[in-house]
């Protein structure tokens, strides 16, 4: 290969990499600064603005480092404890991104990290919530891939335990 066209490849697929590290950048920005609204929404159950939030929360994990696949695990968390279809459907679309999560549900869900007081009660209430609401969709859902991916979630959920860091 000539030197010219390497240099140019090196360099698209550089700016293609800093481009895709500012666009999660932006996404984590925008889920840093909208937390509380998109945990209201993610409750409430408003299909209309949820498609987008799911997706760009998807793609934040997606496309995550280490710090911010703890801190975008509990919305995840609460998507598939509130919208369960909607979640699973995007994780349908990108099964290995599943597989990580779940790898990663004990340590970026379940560890406390902050040593906040409020943590250990808000996160029990979530595990038991996601028991429930999992259990219900697992029972409910005709789609057996979409319920293929919530079992191996509720399997997780269900031998771990919230820990603190000391």
């Amino acid at each position: 290969m000539n030197k010219p066209l390497s240099l140019i490849i090196l360099l698209f697929l550089a700016k293609t990499v800093l481009a895709g590290t500012q666009l999660t950048n932006q996404n984590f920005d925008w889920y840093s600064e909208n937390h509380k609204y998109i945990s209201e929404l993610v409750k409430s159950g408003n299909k209309r603005e949820l498609v987008p939030v799911i997706t760009t929360l998807g793609t934040i994990w997606r496309h995550r480092d280490g710090a911010i696949g703890s801190e975008i695990a509990e919305i995840i968390a609460e998507a598939m404890t509130y919208q369960p279809k909607m979640m699973f459907s995007w994780f349908n679309k990108y099964p290995e991104q599943l597989e990580k999560y779940i790898k990663r549900m004990p340590s970026n869900l379940f560890t406390n990290y902050s040593e906040s007081p409020e943590f250990a009660p808000r996160l029990n209430k979530l595990k038991s919530l996601m028991e429930q609401n999992l259990f219900k969709f697992i029972s409910s859902e005709k789609d057996t891939e979409l319920v293929a991916g919530a079992i191996s979630v509720l399997e997780v959920v269900r031998n771990s335990s919230i820990r603190d860091i000391d």
